[in-house]
C-alpha cells in the first residue's frame, strides 16, 4: 500500500528531525516531569541519550514503509512485525535512560 509507505515516511522524518533537535541540545521538547530530575550537568548528556531511541522509532517506521513498498502482497504483516519491534526496542530503551538520568520512569 502506497499511502501505508508515505505515512510511515512522513512520521519518520518528524521523529527524526525531533531526535536531532533533542540531540543538539533542545530538550525543552521533553515533557518536564521526564526531565525534572536529571542532574543541571548531565542534561545535556540526557538530551543526547534519550535522542537515540527516537532515531530507533525514526528507523522502524522508515524500514516498515519500504518493507511494505518494495514487498510483495504478504509484505504488510512484515512490515508491522518490523514496526512493532523497533517500537518495543525503543521503549526499551527510552525506559533505560530514564532510569539511569531520572532515577525512574517519571
Amino acid at each position: 500500500m502506497l499511502i501505508y509507505s508515505i505515512i510511515m515516511f512522513a512520521v519518520a522524518v518528524l521523529f527524526f528531525g525531533l531526535a536531532t533537535a533533542i540531540a543538539h541540545g533542545n530538550v525543552r521538547l521533553i515533557a518536564s516531569y521526564h526531565r525534572e530530575h536529571v542532574d543541571p550537568e548531565k542534561v545535556e548528556e540526557y538530551g543526547k541519550a534519550f535522542s537515540k531511541p527516537l532515531y530507533g522509532i525514526s528507523g522502524s517506521l522508515a524500514a516498515s514503509g519500504v518493507i511494505d513498498l518494495i514487498g510483495g502482497a504478504g509484505a504488510g504483516r512484515a512490515a508491522v512485525w518490523v514496526l512493532f519491534a523497533g517500537l518495543a526496542a525503543s521503549i526499551i530503551a527510552i525506559i533505560v535512560v530514564q532510569r539511569r538520568y531520572n532515577d525512574g520512569l517519571f
